[in-house]
């Protein structure tokens, strides 16, 4: 010790840094031996096998797992799907249904350093003597975590009849084996589910544990990578009403610490912290934009949409795609920005909000039944349900009072006099919001938009009395030819009928486009953003850059998923697309038709066809001073998200993104004359009107 003490610090790292590889490369092997016992019939069951001094406290490729022998008797090995578990919870699935009708396993090693593929093997059937790579990589489970614990063999038997005996199972670690460095790395965040091989399930939520990976910017995020945006614990449960018949589902998550007893908020993938999540499988949508191009259209109009990235998810080990993680829809200051409700809010103005209510299928979120069923339909009500506060929350007296409120708009909507300025729908909604959620919804021809997840939101009295049409919600059904859209695509959603099917469209759109003062109001809007959101160019332009998100993904996706060709399971029209130019390609034409129809054919009249939507106009944006001549200041009480001028002819002159509260804008160049500035936050959009001189 003296000795190396004297060296240079260079020479001195070099020398335990090779005193290590020498330590590695020279130490003994060590195999574990598990016990055996019998294997239930069409059962699971778990054997375990302590693991403790290992030369290193971690398992790497320097030295790790190196393989996993198996000796079994079993009728039938195509039955049974095996998983080996690391004591961090890492899982490895050895063999899913391999074997055919061969009998046992005898001396089977599962070795990243063999040549064939278990799954591959020929001849396909059992006993499998010798050497085969797993299913999947070992290499995962040397991922710099802790060897040292519980370590579990997982035994499923997937049918009835064939029974069998584990005899033995042996952990075999060595020295310069593969590593997780070797395998998965993404450009997209990355996502871990470990429910320890328990099924999600629709009914009760199960848990497990959760790592994610994320990186940020251009780094890749891979599986090797020791340090996760978030690493913890998770409740999670499969969602979805149509779409649990996919094979790729979509989960509802709730994210913990190390600990059931509080969940916690985590800011993933650069947005807000929440503690509730949503995985949103893409198996209905082939080219991924759907819901992202829908919710950034109305993100775009001014209004608040869900956020959502991109991620491709392990779950128990086994690749399931490309998802979205979206936010849930829910209060607070980041999301639906209204006042938060308390249990002891049931009086006065405390009582007027905030809600947040739906029109949608009767799940598990209970509510209310309309007390008025639409003209000509005695017999469909609306399905209301409590999103916030929920069922199980919210209080007597603030479940009558939402009610009351949505009782009383469609008593009006759906009286003789529902068009009166006073005694009309029109005081008791904000139009711009309703107009903007028929747009997107028409736009998409999403005839969903109209039936079911419909989401609403009314704010306390004091700050805004009105009901509030959105967040935007489930467009995987959208921008594609479903039997019920005709060839020329020349039918409005909104006027469904609604006595027809089982969940009913909400009349509620067909009659105010009856009253011209909304009728003008959507059409004004539309023909505003068609000179900018919706012209085919920015569509065209957001679709391929939304795409290119997952272009390097999509390739894994497809091959977990090989659907091109093929029916989704829903009824979209053939012929179906076979790669991802065909179904770009296919839905910015259908695009192009839909809008031009829309320009020919929506009803209303815009006396100012480029005038700019007045979105929102309050104080919360100082703009000074004004008239200006050189520079124009711009502060806001929340961080700027971008900054957009137009002249009088609705053209844009200007435009800049921030993150500052403050900005400071060159207008000396300028052409003098009147303006409009539009400042966009996280919350919410601002009109200001300017003077340059």
């Amino acid at each position: 010790m003296k000795l190396i003490l004297r060296f240079k610090k260079g020479f001195l790292l070099s020398v335990n840094f090779l005193l290590l590889q020498f330590i590695f490369t020279n130490v003994s092997a060590q195999t574990f031996t598990g016990l055996g016992g019998p294997i239930l019939d069409a059962d699971t069951t778990n054997f375990s096998q302590q693991v403790s001094s290992l030369p290193t406290d971690k398992l790497r490729p320097q030295y790790g797992l190196a393989s996993v022998e198996l000796n079994l008797t079993h009728t039938y090995v195509q039955n049974l799907v095996i998983y080996v578990i690391a004591p961090d919870g890492t899982p490895i699935n050895l063999m899913y249904n391999a074997g055919g009708s061969g009998d046992n396993l005898t001396g089977t090693v599962f070795t990243d350093a063999a040549v064939t593929n278990i799954q591959l093997a020929t001849p396909a059937a059992a006993p499998f003597a010798g050497n085969y790579n797993p299913r999947e990589a070992i290499g995962n489970i040397n991922n710099y975590h802790s060897g040292e614990g519980e370590w579990k063999l997982v035994i499923r038997d997937d049918a009835a009849g064939d029974i069998g005996n584990l005899i033995s199972w042996k952990l075999n670690f060595a020295a310069n084996v593969t590593g997780v460095a070797d395998t998965f790395n993404s450009n997209i965040p990355v996502i871990y589910l470990n429910t320890f091989m328990e099924v999600p399930r629709v009914d009760s939520v199960i848990r497990g544990n959760v790592k994610v990976i994320d990186n940020g910017g251009n780094a890749r995020n891979k599986a090797s990578d020791s340090i996760f945006q978030f690493l913890g614990n998770v409740e999670m449960k499969v969602r979805g009403n149509y779409s649990l018949n996919f094979p790729q589902r979509s989960y509802n998550i709730e994210l913990f610490r190390q600990n059931w007893s509080d969940d916690t908020s985590v800011a993933l993938c650069g947005m807000p912290a929440e503690t509730d999540w949503l995985l949103v499988g893409t198996w209905n949508d082939r080219a991924f934009v759907r819901n992202p191009l829908m919710y950034q259209l109305f993100y775009q109009m001014g209004h608040y949409a869900t956020r959502f990235r991109f991620c491709e998810v392990f779950l128990n080990g086994e690749y399931v795609g490309i998802y979205q993680l979206t936010e849930k829809i829910k209060r607070d200051n980041d999301r639906v920005d209204i006042a938060k409700l308390k249990d002891t809010d049931l009086a006065g103005d405390s009582l007027t909000g905030g809600y947040i209510f739906k029109h949608d299928y009767v799940t598990d979120t209970m509510g209310w039944l309309s007390s008025v069923a639409p003209p000509l339909c005695n017999f469909n009500f609306g399905r209301y349900q409590y999103v916030y506060p929920s069922y199980k929350n919210i209080k007597p007296q603030q479940a009558d009072y939402i009610r009351t409120i949505v009782d009383t708009l469609e008593k009006r909507l759906f009286s003789f006099q529902f068009a009166d300025s006073i005694y009309g729908y029109r005081p008791l909604i904000d139009a711009n919001s309703f107009a903007d959620y028929l747009i997107c919804n028409e736009f998409s021809w999403n005839g969903d938009g109209f039936a079911k997840s419909m989401y609403f939101y009314k704010d306390k009295d004091s700050k805004d009395p009105k009901i509030y049409a959105g967040p935007v919600w489930d467009f995987d059904w959208s921008l594609k030819k479903m039997p019920w859209i005709n060839d020329s695509i020349d039918v409005w959603s909104y006027k469904a009928n609604p006595c027809n099917n089982l969940q009913a469209t909400l009349p509620w759109y067909s009659i105010m486009m009856e009253d011209p003062y909304f009728r003008n109001i959507v059409r004004c809007r539309y023909e505003y953003f068609r000179t900018n959101i919706l012209s085919q160019t920015h569509i065209d332009n957001s679709i391929d850059a939304i795409e290119s998100m997952v272009d390097e993904a999509q390739i894994r996706h497809y091959t977990k998923w090989p659907t091109w060709g093929l029916s989704l399971g829903t009824p979209e029209q053939m012929p179906y697309s076979i790669n991802m130019q065909q179904e770009l390609d296919t839905m910015k034409a259908m695009i192009a038709r839909r809008l031009q129809w829309m320009d020919m054919h929506l009803p209303g009249i815009c006396t100012t066809p480029l005038s700019i939507p007045n979105v929102v106009e309050q104080q919360s944006v100082q703009v000074y001073p004004n008239p200006a001549q050189t520079q124009l200041n711009i502060q806001s009480e929340h961080p700027i998200d971008q900054i957009i001028i137009y002249n009088a002819l609705g053209q844009c002159v200007y435009r800049t993104h921030t993150t500052s509260r403050s900005m400071q804008v060159d207008v000396s160049n300028f052409t003098s004359g009147i303006y409009i500035l539009k400042t966009q936050t996280v919350k919410h959009s601002y009109i200001n009107r300017i003077v340059i001189e």
